[in-house]
């Protein structure tokens, strides 16, 4: 039987954009058992996602224990074989983890070809199982209750069921200033606010094949809440919102 380790240590988002190649290798391994390395959040996130991963290992890199996680994953892995690994981390010193692990390692170490990074880790399972592999839609799972939650907000909002919507999160998440390896992430990390006001404007005024336009919806957190309202203020129409 196949046993394979999937790594994706980052945020929410980052997480999320693991799942299309999560959910590849799972179809292209239907009897195998999968293990897990993501963040905290991430575990939080996929704790349902599929009865074929049987452990979610939580590493905190830049909790106050940062130190000691990382010794405890390391001894945590030394007890544990694998077949394949998957590291769709670009970071050698995640990658590094791995070092002393059985499994052989494929591991994304980033590309100059700018696409989607879900359709890059896409890419990466098609060309280690040389197979073709069609663009999956990112996935969680999520309970009956909070999908009620959702449409009772939504229908607060004026969105119902058959709308189209397009949401988008503006952020400046992965460059740093201060690390030469991040520079070139400028240009695609810290778009201008008025950029991301220009597509909301252009996206609600597109019409679809049924005659409608879609919902716009901005998603943003408070660490980028000045980002979101430098967006709000510089839409052509702050309505479409």
């Amino acid at each position: 039987m196949e046993s394979i380790l999937v790594i994706r240590v980052g945020r929410v988002g980052d997480t999320v954009m693991m799942t299309p190649a999560l959910k590849a290798l799972i179809r292209i391994y239907p009897d195998a058992e999968f293990t897990l390395i993501v963040s905290p959040e991430g575990k939080r996130l996929l704790a349902d996602y599929s009865h074929q991963i049987k452990q979610i290992i939580s590493w905190d890199r830049h909790g106050p224990l940062a130190f000691l996680e990382t010794r405890k994953l390391l001894a945590q892995l030394s007890r544990l074989e694998f077949t394949q690994i998957y590291c769709f981390d670009t970071n050698p010193r995640i990658a590094a983890i791995t070092n002393n692990v059985s499994g052989k390692l494929h591991w994304y170490r980033g590309s100059s070809t700018i696409k989607h990074c879900a359709r890059h880790y896409l890419d990466l399972v098609a060309e280690v199982n040389d197979t073709d592999i069609e663009d999956i839609p990112v996935n969680i799972p999520v309970s009956r209750s909070a999908s009620e939650k959702t449409d009772q907000e939504l229908a607060r909002l004026g969105i119902s069921g058959d709308d189209t919507v397009v949401m988008f999160h503006p952020t400046f998440s992965g460059y740093s200033r201060f690390f030469i390896r991040k520079r070139t992430a400028k240009k695609r990390k810290l778009w201008p606010a008025s950029n991301y006001g220009e597509l909301g404007y252009r996206l609600a005024s597109t019409r679809l094949v049924n005659g409608d336009s879609p919902k716009i919806l901005l998603h943003s957190c408070l660490m980028k809440y000045h980002l979101a309202n430098a967006l709000f203020h510089t839409a052509r129409d702050p309505s479409h919102y």
